[in-house]
């Protein structure tokens, strides 16, 4: 990886992992898919949390989920998303708020699927006020091998805020989160990933940087707590008051 930066032929990139599940939606038409599967309380619950992400556009709300749900259908595309959210159990440190993080855009088309590089992604969610992740790009030797330097050094005991900080010091772009991981789910890490990515990525990403700022987005409490809580002893009944309570976003 490092020689591949030194030479000018890629870019590292890497990110910070929420821990949570892995939650996919494409559309009514797409459905929603979690645990290699449809039509579960995990899809259900991520379908809740994805409905109540849509509450920062305010009296836009409504409007919003119908165009996004009409563009991903139109353009066929799935969004691929962390589900983090302590009623579904706890994945090492229980999370403050439920709420989801984008990691993958894909364009299914009739093919072989295109998956977004992480510069559209984010240009993606921030036209969408969809939560994004911490970014970090590595462009040059320097800075690459510092990276290395950090995680050997922080691996075994580092913390959200020792590796958040290490990380902005010696990466060539640092591109904050809309989520804080810090504020929603404290300072137990699961880990970075880390690819090697075009080398023209760090241009591409300083581009979207300027042209799509970075949106209010507020966490909204849903109630998930309430309604498990009111229906926990019949799952059916508890899907069903779930996606009654998401708003325009429907199981298909």
């Amino acid at each position: 990886m490092i020689e591949l930066v030194a030479k000018g032929l890629a870019t590292l990139e890497v990110s910070l992992k929420h821990s949570g599940s892995l939650f996919m939606y494409a559309g009514h038409e797409g459905g929603a898919y979690a645990k290699n599967s449809y039509g579960n309380l995990f899809t259900a619950v991520g379908v809740f949390i994805l409905g109540s992400i849509f509450r920062a556009w305010g009296s836009e709300a409504s409007e919003k989920q119908v165009e996004f749900i009409q563009f991903l259908e139109r353009e066929h595309m799935c969004v691929s998303m962390e589900l983090v959210t302590a009623v579904l159990g706890d994945h090492g440190q229980r999370p403050r708020e439920d709420y989801v993080v984008v990691t993958a855009v894909t364009e299914l088309g009739n093919g072989k699927p295109k998956f977004y590089s992480t510069p559209k992604i984010i240009a993606f969610c921030r036209k969408w006020r969809l939560p994004t992740n911490h970014v970090w790009l590595f462009s040059t030797r320097n800075s690459v091998s510092s990276f290395f330097a950090a995680f050997d050094a922080l691996r075994e005991e580092g913390t959200a805020t020792s590796v958040c900080r290490a990380l902005d010091e010696v990466a060539d772009i640092s591109v904050p989160g809309s989520i804080d991981h810090i504020k929603m789910q404290r300072e137990i890490l699961e880990g970075l990933v880390a690819r090697i990515v075009s080398h023209e990525s760090a241009n591409e990403m300083e581009l979207v940087l300027k042209d799509y700022p970075l949106p209010l987005i507020k966490i909204w409490d849903p109630g998930l707590w309430e309604i498990f809580a009111a229906n926990r002893s019949d799952e059916k009944h508890l899907i069903k008051v779930l996606l009654e309570n998401t708003g325009t976003f429907l199981m298909s």
